[in-house]
């Protein structure tokens, strides 16, 4: 009878072998998967990557403070919350104040600035130093970054008798072309993400369209 206990243990010592292998085996592929995922998703770019505005170092120049600051005449600089409006669907949609970066329109008198949203857009804020209601803003639909913002102020304060249209798109935008109430179109320039158009209240814009480079 002891003679048949070697084949025994030589087939139990075979199956833990070839156990631990497969084990080893299992864990180096989870492991070759879980890298693979990694890379993957270090070599996926960024969705803002097409804003590079928001790289910017500059000061934003904006005052980031609990609430806005109103007195008689309004705030005298552009102030922002810092923190998120407690109402669940104004916040679900709006701008995440430390990705606050300046952008250049060449309105005189008109200061403008992008930023990221809390629904994975952009946004674009507006100051003319005059409205009473401090900074403006418009995001992009939800997810919808490649949209860009745009802001409309109707007879803003710093420009009587004009429509302002402000907005952000992403790189590649070489202009953006506005349709008059006329059936007119005018062409404006994208700088750094971002451009800019005046026009007479009387012949406010109805569409804009953006012009890939």
């Amino acid at each position: 009878m002891l003679g048949h206990r070697a084949p025994i243990l030589t087939r139990r010592r075979f199956a833990l072998v070839f156990g631990m292998v497969a084990t080893a085996g299992i864990l180096s592929f989870i492991l070759l998967s879980n890298s693979a995922g990694s890379a993957a998703k270090a070599n996926t770019p960024s969705p803002y990557a097409a804003y590079p505005a928001l790289n910017s170092t500059e000061p934003s120049g904006i005052a980031l403070i609990a609430q806005h600051v109103r007195g008689p005449g309004g705030p005298t600089e552009p102030t922002f919350p810092a923190e998120l409006p407690p109402e669940p669907e104004a916040a679900a949609n709006f701008p995440i104040a430390s990705s606050i970066r300046r952008v250049t329109v060449g309105v005189p008198g008109v200061s403008a600035w992008i930023a990221k949203s809390t629904a994975s857009g952009v946004c674009v804020l507006v100051w003319d130093g005059l409205a009473k209601d401090g900074i403006g803003f418009a995001c992009s639909p939800a997810g919808r970054i490649d949209h860009g913002a745009t802001l409309e102020l109707p007879e803003d304060p710093s420009l009587p008798g004009k429509v302002l249209r402000v907005g952000v798109v992403p790189s590649g935008t070489a202009a953006v072309t506005t349709t008059l109430a006329d059936g007119s179109t005018e062409s404006t320039p994208v700088t750094g993400n971002a451009w800019a158009h005046v026009t007479d209240a009387n012949q406010g814009p109805v569409s804009t369209t953006a012009v890939g480079d």
